[in-house]
């Protein structure tokens, strides 16, 4: 069993601003992180890190430009209430998944996906700050496109 949840932001960008601005590395520094790098293309490696400790390596399994990207990992520690690693000995497939859509009137819908949090108490606290986390993120992103 494992959760998800969604975020949804509409965008004034094209499609094609928008996938280039969630897969490539010039990019992603601008809104996400400070050390990303991007192997683009299905089996690829979708590397970042926000400092040493912070970061990871995820396999792109999607990769239609201007319409999905998606990667995964794949892990048995969770990150507690407190951040602090949790091994509960059972491997999780973590997912994030882009959807994107031309909406008309140079609108772009981003729908991002994330998927795999494990039940109980040591997901709990990723599963809640994954979710606030990337409703800022996206935010940011909707900003940069925009301005």
């Amino acid at each position: 069993m494992n959760r998800s949840h969604e975020t949804v932001i509409d965008i004034k960008a094209t499609p094609e601003q928008v996938f280039r601005a969630i897969s490539d590395p010039e990019w992603i520094v601008k809104w996400f992180a400070p050390e990303v790098r991007v192997d683009p293309r299905v089996g690829g490696e979708y590397y970042i890190s926000w400092g040493p400790g912070m970061g990871g390596t995820s396999i792109i399994s999607v990769y239609e430009p201007n319409k999905r990207f998606a990667g995964y990992t794949d892990r048995s520690i969770a990150y507690g209430s407190e951040g602090k690693p949790v091994e509960t000995g059972v491997v999780q497939r973590l997912a994030v998944d882009h959807f994107i859509e031309a909406l008309g009137d140079g609108m772009t819908r981003l729908r991002l996906v994330q998927s795999g949090f494990g039940e109980g108490a040591a997901w709990d606290g990723e599963f809640e700050s994954s979710k606030a986390g990337w409703e800022m993120f996206l935010k940011k992103l909707k900003e940069l496109l925009e301005n």
